[in-house]
Order: structure tokens, then C-alpha cells, then sequence
């Protein structure tokens, strides 16, 4: 497994843009997800290049004007650990609340290989990240933290919710490297 987990670098111009997407200000999009159980729970989505709707290894479409800065950000992290960027297929902010469920459900973000970028933008208990392989066996649990970054392969994962009147915010851009 291809693994990478640092604090990112950030300058004071991106600091201000992530107190900007934990502002009442910031556009978020309602979407409803499965479950671990197939039943479904709700989170909000800024979609900064979503997918390729066909599901190829190809780059997806930008949708927002935020999708610069979020990728300097990305592709600086990705610099200082000499990681080679080929292709990003799909950028997002993502923002779930509390939920009574104990996870989401195990998934891969694309059934072709990618590698998984996740960035934790605040602070908040639990939601923890967890990797797994694909037999579902946990391999690897990632505690957030403010500003912390995490790349691996592409594994299954999941993340549990956080505590109540918290929410849990990141980054999240799939890509092909070739290391």
C-alpha cells in the first residue's frame, strides 16, 4: 500500500480560504449516500471537478472557481513528498455532520486505479478515516487533525462520523501518479 500522512503546508492566503469554506458564505450542495447498512445518509458537497461520467481514467470537468486553490494545495503537498501528478479525476469538498451510524460504508472512489488525496480542513472528535483491503480487513487507522494530509492507493475506506454539532470537513482529489 502506498501511503503518505503529514501536516500540509499552507499559506496564509489558503488558511483564509478554508475559514472562507467554514463560513456561512461557503456554497454547499445536499447529496444523499449509502450506508454500510444500504441505508442512506445525507452530507454536503462542493464539487470543484467532478467525475468523468462515463468512469474512465480520464480528467474530470472543473466546476468551481475554488478548484485552483484547492489544487495548489494539493499539488504542493504532493512536491514536497515526490509525488508525480499525471492525471486528477475528481476534486471535492466534503462536509458530514454527526450521524447515529458507526461508519460509512467500505468503498473504493473509482473501480479503476487512483490514488486518494484527503485533507482535514478543521477540527473536530472522531471521524476517523479507515483503510482496508479488499478483503475488508482494517489495515489502517487515520486520526484527523487541523491541516493533516493523507495519500494512499486507492484502497477501500470509510470514516466514521463526528461527535454531535460538529462537522467534518475535507478535501478530497483522486488522481493517477506514477510513483
Amino acid at each position: 500500500m502506498f501511503f503518505v500522512e503529514d501536516k500540509c503546508s499552507l499559506t496564509q492566503l489558503q488558511i483564509d480560504f478554508f475559514q472562507h469554506v467554514l463560513s456561512s458564505k461557503f456554497p454547499w450542495f445536499y447529496e444523499k449516500e449509502k450506508n454500510h447498512d444500504e441505508s442512506t445518509f445525507w452530507l454536503f458537497v462542493h464539487a470543484l471537478m467532478h467525475r468523468n461520467e462515463e468512469f474512465k481514467p480520464v480528467e474530470g470537468t472543473i466546476n468551481s472557481p475554488y478548484y485552483d486553490i484547492c489544487i495548489d494545495i494539493f499539488k504542493n503537498f504532493c512536491a514536497e513528498h515526490n509525488i508525480e501528478v499525471d492525471t486528477v479525476f475528481r476534486a471535492a469538498l466534503n462536509s458530514t455532520l454527526h450521524s447515529p451510524y458507526s461508519r460509512t460504508r467500505i468503498h473504493t472512489d473509482h473501480k479503476f486505479e487512483h490514488n486518494n488525496f484527503i485533507l482535514y480542513i478543521n477540527e473536530f472528535t472522531q471521524g476517523q478515516t479507515y483503510i482496508f483491503d479488499n478483503d475488508h480487513n482494517l489495515v489502517k487507522q487515520i486520526e484527523p487533525a487541523l491541516h493533516k494530509a493523507v495519500i494512499f492507493s486507492g484502497e477501500p475506506h470509510a470514516h466514521n462520523f463526528c461527535s454531535p454539532n460538529e462537522r467534518r470537513i475535507i478535501l478530497v482529489i483522486t488522481f493517477s501518479s506514477s510513483k
